[in-house]
């Protein structure tokens, strides 16, 4: 009698042959199996980043980008002003307009606009005050994507001091750094243009604005993989997600006026509510980008297991705290209790005795 072999199904494969048989009637082939073997880490990934509740997360971080990004444009351009702006007013220009070109062509012109009106208005000790109050409210933004990471990387946050002084850090890097950058990617298109070439040109300029485009994203990824978790991180654990979250943002970028055209239709709901609503979808659609970029650093990191889901990683994360006030609390007892058993007892000991042994001999007297 042939021996009989049990072959072990997965609930995602079985679902798939049935309705493969529902299909064509007959039995998947072993090029589906292969194919459904081959696909099963793609939707152990997606069953990762659903129990990380990596779409509400992106409301959360989108909300801080909306409240953040006024403030670190405010802080980039008056940055870029004071060190490009002095030497090349030209230079300063290049910055604006690599800056309105890094986001969707109706979103970029209205915000630089917008912050360079406010920063010629402002003047002296208020610009100085804006500035410092726009460092500490743009740094909330890299707070906020500290918790977020942590939950994919089921990491506990840093301490209020080092948190914040990484925070602030990060944007002043942002600020100094960018400029820098905006000003390196738009050189190479202003050099093309001055050329003259025509057609080729202008196809030239496309391609290399498109590059340089992902370089910048790809760096801007980067930085933040490496220094915002609260994790030490080696840059070959975060250039997989890096790349693929820079990769998604121009392609992103490419679709975003065709989205919206057909999909948000903004001019429907009036200039203002049309602009407020193609902003947060941008920075929605932004902040997916970047934790789905996380998600695969860790992945590759073996952070792959799907059942510590976000709730799991809130009642952790108040257990942790739970024990650390305990344990707080115990160190300190020590040093009371021995305090009390050493000093204070004695003392009251020999206080209380001494009356009643003068007490006793007087009797006895």
């Amino acid at each position: 009698m042939a021996a009989q072999r049990t072959v072990d199904h997965h609930p995602q494969e079985d679902r798939v042959h049935q309705m493969l048989r529902r299909i064509s009637g007959a039995p998947a082939s072993a090029m589906g199996r292969r194919m459904l073997s081959n696909a099963r880490p793609l939707v152990q990934f997606f069953n990762k980043i659903n129990a990380d509740s990596v779409f509400n997360l992106a409301g959360l971080l989108a909300y801080n980008f909306l409240t953040s990004i006024f403030p670190l444009m405010l802080v980039l351009l008056a940055v870029a002003g004071l060190i490009i702006g002095s030497l090349s007013p030209v230079g300063l220009q290049s910055v604006e307009s690599a800056l309105s070109r890094a986001l969707p062509p109706s979103l970029g012109s209205t915000l630089v606009t917008a912050v360079m009106a406010h920063l010629r208005k402002s003047a002296g000790v208020i610009l100085v005050i804006g500035v410092l109050s726009s460092i500490f409210g743009g740094s909330r933004l890299f707070v906020t994507m500290e918790f977020c990471f942590g939950v994919i990387y089921r990491l506990g946050p840093r301490k209020a001091l080092p948190q914040n002084l990484i925070a602030i850090g990060m944007t002043l890097a942002l600020a100094i750094g960018g400029p820098v950058v905006f000003l390196a990617s738009s050189l190479p298109t202003a050099l093309i243009h001055q050329l003259k070439l025509g057609a080729v040109g202008s196809f030239m300029a496309q391609v290399i604005g498109v590059l340089l485009g992902f370089g910048v994203a790809l760096v801007f990824f980067g930085f933040i993989y490496w220094i915002v978790p609260n994790k030490l991180l080696a840059f070959k654990s975060v250039w997989r997600g890096a790349l693929l979250a820079a990769a998604l943002l121009v392609i992103f970028e490419a679709i975003f006026p065709l989205y919206e055209s057909l999909v948000l239709r903004p001019s429907s709901f009036g200039s203002l509510a049309g602009f407020a609503l193609l902003f947060i979808a941008f920075l929605y659609y932004l902040s997916v980008i970047l934790l789905i970029g996380a998600e695969l650093n860790a992945w590759q990191l073996g952070v792959r297991d799907p059942t510590h889901d976000f709730v799991s990683y809130l009642r952790d994360q108040a257990i942790t705290q739970q024990q650390r006030q305990a344990q707080k609390r115990d160190q300190s007892q020590p040093e009371h209790a021995d305090f009390m058993q050493r000093i204070f007892w004695p003392i009251a000991c020999l206080l209380m005795t001494s009356p009643i042994e003068q007490e006793a001999r007087g009797n006895i007297q």
